[in-house]
């Protein structure tokens, strides 16, 4: 055992797993703690009033003119002008270039429909029923044959998760999908963020959204829905409350790889009052029976406030 022991020692591997292993865990403590800094930074400018100033419009630059604005082009400046004779551009290869170009980007901002559609190999002549949970005597979600395993025409799920954004700011967030085998559902979110402030104060605001979706391609394994609703926001302060509502368009997608695996991904995207909203998560689960334990990543856009969260929850599949 001596002689292994020192052959070990001669060959490295004590002296070169150590070092690779210790250069990656710094290499993600450096990560989290930038992360964890950039988060703090707009914790102590105050996220919730960042928030709120973005909805009503307060935000710097919002106002119209000021010293940085561009004056506008004096009467006598003039453009300038093509030699005469000297046509800038052919009109024939132009519009057949026009056209190429539209071609190209209607099949690009499509293809988040079409491409899951041709993947899936779903062509919306059969019906999809769901078991009681994922993996319960199924390969995945859903399966097209109810006379050997009857199924049933709806489902839903419901979770709880908390965020976590390394800053003054913590998050609960509960959320409810319906879906059913006419393809159409329900989706509706709501959050509570709370911001600890100077002398022990606390920010509160409650932010949310519901979406009629519609489930556009699937199968077994996979299933992507998108839809449209509404945002939603309120901020209970003492002086002043505040509520207000929004446009919101969302997409996601549910992969069902392997027993006991759920894999997620959601994204929701619109306005606030005054503020763009941008929301996207992704979520990595295991199946317990019905429960579904998992943990993921969120990033939440709101005007000037930016969130970036770890999250980890409970989904319960009914």
């Amino acid at each position: 055992m001596d002689g292994f022991a020192s052959a070990a020692d001669r060959g490295g591997w004590r002296g070169n797993s150590s070092p690779v292993r210790w250069r990656w865990v710094g290499v993600a403590v450096v990560a989290w703690a930038a992360t964890a800094c950039c988060c703090k930074r707009a914790a102590a400018q105050g996220a919730i009033q960042t928030v709120l100033e973005s909805v009503r419009g307060d935000s710097a630059g919002d106002s119209g003119g000021g010293e940085g604005e561009i004056p506008p082009p004096s009467p006598g400046h003039s453009r300038r002008r093509e030699p005469a004779g000297e046509p800038s551009c052919d009109p024939e290869n132009s519009d057949g270039y026009f056209g190429g170009f539209l071609l190209l980007s209607g099949a690009c901002v499509t293809s988040p429909i079409w491409a899951p559609i041709g993947a899936l190999e779903d062509t919306y002549t059969q019906t999809f029923f769901f078991p009681r949970f994922p993996y319960d005597d199924t390969p995945g979600h859903l399966f097209q044959c109810p006379e050997s395993n009857p199924g049933r025409p709806w489902s839903g799920r419901f979770n709880v998760d908390y965020l976590e954004p390394f800053g003054d700011v913590s998050g609960i967030s509960g959320r409810l999908l319906l879906s059913t085998t006419s393809r159409f559902g329900l989706d509706t979110e709501a959050s509570h963020f709370e911001e600890r402030r100077p002398h022990d104060a606390f920010d509160t605001l409650w932010i949310g959204d519901a979406n009629l979706v519609f489930r556009f391609a699937q199968s077994e394994k996979a299933e992507f829905r998108t839809g449209l609703g509404f945002n939603w926001l309120h901020y209970p302060g003492e002086d002043a409350a505040m509520s207000d509502f929004g446009f919101n368009f969302t997409y996601g997608a549910d992969f069902f790889p392997r027993k006991p695996w759920v894999l997620s991904a959601d994204l929701d995207a619109g306005n606030l009052g005054r503020a763009g909203l941008f929301r996207f998560r992704a979520t990595g689960g295991v199946m317990l029976r019905s429960v579904e334990v998992y943990t993921g990543y969120e990033y939440l856009d709101i005007g000037r406030a930016h969130f970036n969260m770890l999250l980890a929850g409970v989904r319960v599949w009914f």
